[in-house]
């Protein structure tokens, strides 16, 4: 009967933390996105501008959120991937 309980905390307990991490997620592709399109600006504007300065600005945080996502995403799916082991 205790077995049961303890069972049932610890699904109760993982789901809880699937969901905050999902919430995570979840507000971490949004800011991404955001500075995905912050730099995409400051490059269209530095470019018509001929502000090298701020195009350069804008390529960079295009280019660095770009490696944030792609890392983001392989840290995802190397996790999951060890969550299946786990759970089988």
């Amino acid at each position: 009967m205790g077995v049961d309980s303890w069972k049932q905390s610890g699904k109760e307990e993982h789901a809880a933390g699937e969901a905050e991490i999902n919430a995570a997620k979840a507000k971490g592709h949004a800011e991404g996105t955001f500075d995905r399109l912050a730099g995409k600006k400051d490059t269209l504007v530095g470019a018509v501008t001929g502000d090298r300065g701020q195009e350069a600005s804008g390529m960079f945080l295009s280019t660095l959120n770009e490696i944030l996502t792609l890392t983001a995403v392989r840290q995802s799916s190397s996790r999951q991937g060890t969550d299946q082991t786990r759970d089988q």
